[in-house]
């Protein structure tokens, strides 16, 4: 897009130049009669003039409206493109002051004030925002880039651009920044390594307003050591060779450590290639985790420590702990029964469930009755435990004896 617009600009030019070239021509047609050379002027003449034609042509037939004013802001030349966004006839056009379809005062200010700074610097102006109401009545948003024109003796005598309508983008920019800014993650666009635009809960992450992040290098904010793996993994996603979410960590403004989990996808963000990222703040998150981790890590020892032989059962009747004292008993080691349903094969014969089966489907009394014979009872201690002494015939070379207890583990919500 960049390099069509390039293209647009030398073409603009070039015609610049032919138009001052003919001018001159028109100017000094006497002493070209009046040359011995006139049928080689003529034939300059008419090149210079097809050349014109052809340019003139290029410009009629371009997407985009080009338009030329003279130095008071009225319009002396404009294309069938920028005639159709205006909504006006030729005739009505022609001659027409920016006033006239500036959609208020300020931005006729605005007009008039980058205007005067092209006369004044004679540099062009890229992408001036504004917006106009059309013949129709109706209020659209336009970008225009300014140039100044200059007569045969190099003197400013107006102004060209090039104008696109911007409202369907702005309209869809509007929306995306209405939903960026609603939602709970956070969420950026980063262009050249800078943040170009960030909502509310990113900034926030960071410590930062929204306005000082933006302008901002996007990878000052990542902790140092992070940094290569950050930018290892948004290649691989951006590529397609990632398709989780990374974690990575951040430096607040106060100096805190904080966890982020990160998406990135490749857009175009006002014509140019950026990164879009989506955020969220795992820091509590990932602090409940190493808690709940730490918790499991303090159970599994106290259960491993524990001389009384012990296994726990998921909800799913898994076996998930099996400890020391339990290989002992029953000759099994824990790495051939965990992440098993095979508890049975430690007591009996032929597969069956244990007492902890039961606790786990909530088969208690009738269960208990069919399969111990009244010799189990509740726990005196536990809430919805049972104990009890049952012989066990197939455990061991002649059978043993064991006392039994089998208690629920819930979690918060009683389950």
């Amino acid at each position: 897009m960049d390099d069509g617009r390039q293209t647009k600009k030398q073409l603009l030019a070039e015609l610049a130049d032919l138009r001052c070239q003919v001018a001159k021509l028109e100017k000094f047609q006497d002493l070209v009669e009046a040359s011995s050379d006139i049928p080689h002027l003529n034939r300059m003449e008419t090149s210079l003039r097809a050349s014109e034609e052809r340019y003139r042509t290029i410009i009629e037939n371009i997407e985009d409206g080009y338009h030329e004013v003279d130095l008071a802001g009225r319009f002396t030349f404009f294309n069938r493109s920028f005639q159709r966004m205006m909504k006006y006839s030729a005739e009505e056009l022609m001659g027409m002051h920016y006033h006239h379809y500036a959609a208020d005062e300020g931005i006729a200010g605005k007009i008039r004030e980058a205007y005067n700074r092209v006369y004044k610097t004679g540099q062009a102006i890229e992408r001036l925002e504004f917006d106009y109401i059309r013949g129709d009545g109706v209020r659209r948003t336009v970008e225009v880039s300014a140039s100044l024109i200059r007569n045969d003796r190099g003197q400013p005598a107006g102004f060209r651009g090039i104008v696109r309508d911007n409202t369907d983008r702005k309209q869809v920019e509007t929306l995306y920044r209405t939903l960026a800014n609603t939602s709970r993650a956070g969420v950026y666009i980063v262009q050249d390594g800078k943040f170009r635009f960030i909502n509310y809960n990113a900034a926030k992450y960071a410590g930062y307003s929204e306005e000082e992040m933006i302008g901002m290098d996007a990878v000052s904010i990542v902790f140092s050591e992070d940094r290569k793996t950050v930018a290892k993994n948004a290649a691989k996603m951006l590529n397609g060779e990632l398709t989780v979410p990374y974690e990575f960590r951040i430096l607040t403004k106060d100096g805190q450590i904080r966890w982020i989990m990160e998406t990135v996808t490749s857009i175009v963000y006002q014509g140019r290639n950026a990164v879009l990222g989506n955020s969220m703040d795992i820091t509590e998150l990932k602090e409940a985790r190493r808690k709940l981790e730490d918790s499991e890590q303090n159970l599994s020892q106290i259960i491993e420590g524990t001389s009384v032989p012990t296994f726990v059962l998921d909800k799913n009747h898994r076996i998930i702990h099996w400890n020391r004292a339990c290989e002992t008993l029953t000759g099994i080691p824990g790495r051939q029964v965990i992440g098993t349903n095979m508890q049975w094969s430690a007591f009996y014969r032929n597969k069956r469930s244990t007492m902890a089966d039961f606790i786990v489907d909530g088969e208690l009394e009738e269960s208990f009755a069919a399969h111990y014979e009244g010799r189990q009872r509740k726990s005196a201690l536990i809430e919805g435990g049972y104990e009890g002494e049952i012989f066990f015939p197939d455990l061991g070379l002649k059978g043993k004896w064991l006392f039994i207890t089998a208690v629920p583990l819930k979690n918060l919500q009683g389950q």
